[in-house]
């Protein structure tokens, strides 16, 4: 038996990790994907049906019912992404530190000054750790309104267009030149999101785009005018022009994420003179999609909780091992009514 009273439990951590309210993310935060589908296995399965709208016929009451067709465009099968990250609690990370409290760091041994305990410790830990998941979770949401869903190492989990033999969509602003026609910019991008929809409906357009992107759009001459006014009217609710630029039907918003990715390597969410547009407002365009943990006890169960935390106490009381992960896949699953806008000049 531990000398130790190891109070920790793989329940309590993860009810308290989860308990916490996201620390990152404006695409999670926007809602757009909903509350995570709970599955009991890695794997889903995405029906996509025939995408056109059927307008009904008047029957009298009680013969036969329009039927749908049945038809169905695509039907993948694909696979919740697994994201581990381990942590360490050491007694060298506790023992003589000092906790600061309101009253600041004062002298050592005065007012204001407690130790560290192991229970404020995992508290910062599984803060910690929280953030490490939402910021990987953004990333994810982001590359699927990209449709290129990548990993912490730049490597590519879902080309959703691949997935779906769909062929991307790519404007071309030319922001450099002063003659671009942006009015009929937006207008592709808007049309070719409705056209594309199939039977879901389009609340608005959102168009996500890099600082650079955002620098050429509103000092356009055909733009600028537009922005002034934008940014006049905005000022007086207390709004940021830069989160929600509104033009021509879209709404543009800037995005500077970046994060360093698991090998070392800052990664940009949105890339230079770049942006990505998608529908806002959908019923059943985008989803995401929650698997169990990779836990003995937790197989074919549903994936309640977005994080995972299973804590283990180290021999002879080295420390406390923190196992955590989040199994989830955020998901397009009409790509067609993505579109990539860019700046060649």
């Amino acid at each position: 038996m531990s000398e130790f009273d190891f109070q920790f439990t793989a329940i309590g951590l993860t009810g308290a990790i989860n308990v916490i309210p996201p620390q990152w993310g404006r695409i999670t935060q926007s809602g757009l994907f909903g509350e995570a589908l709970p599955g009991i296995t890695d794997k889903v399965e995405i029906v996509r049906e025939n995408g056109k709208l059927s307008i009904l016929s008047a029957e009298e009451r009680g013969s036969r019912a329009n039927v749908s067709d049945g038809e169905l465009d695509d039907h993948v099968l694909v696979k919740v992404p697994h994201f581990p990250y381990d942590d360490l609690i050491k007694p060298e990370d506790i023992q003589g530190m000092i906790a600061a409290t309101a009253t600041s760091f004062a002298a050592l041994g005065g007012a204001g000054r407690e130790p560290v305990t192991l229970e404020s410790e995992m508290t910062k830990r599984l803060a910690k750790i929280r953030r490490t998941h939402d910021i990987t979770g953004e990333f994810l949401r982001m590359g699927a309104l990209k449709g290129l869903i990548l990993d912490g190492k730049g490597k590519t989990i879902y080309n959703l267009h691949t997935v779906f033999g769909i062929t991307p969509k790519v404007v071309d602003f030319k922001l450099g030149t002063a003659g671009t026609d942006i009015r009929a910019k937006c207008e592709e991008i808007y049309s070719h999101i409705e056209d594309n929809i199939g039977d879901d409906v389009v609340g608005g357009v959102q168009v996500q785009v890099s600082p650079e992107f955002f620098a050429k759009l509103i000092n356009h001459p055909k733009v600028t005018e537009f922005y002034l006014n934008a940014a006049q009217a905005l000022e007086l609710t207390g709004r940021n022009i830069r989160e929600a630029f509104p033009l021509h039907g879209l709404i543009f918003s800037e995005y500077r994420a970046s994060a360093r990715g698991i090998d070392g390597q800052a990664r940009r969410f949105i890339a230079a003179n770049e942006g990505h547009a998608y529908p806002t407002g959908t019923m059943q365009t985008f989803e995401q999609y929650a698997a169990p943990p990779h836990h003995i006890g937790m197989v074919n169960r549903p994936a309640t909780q977005e994080i995972f935390v299973s804590p283990k106490e180290l021999d002879h009381g080295a420390g406390i091992e923190l196992h955590t992960e989040s199994n989830i896949l955020a998901m397009c699953k009409r790509p067609e009514v993505l579109v990539k806008a860019h700046s060649s000049d």
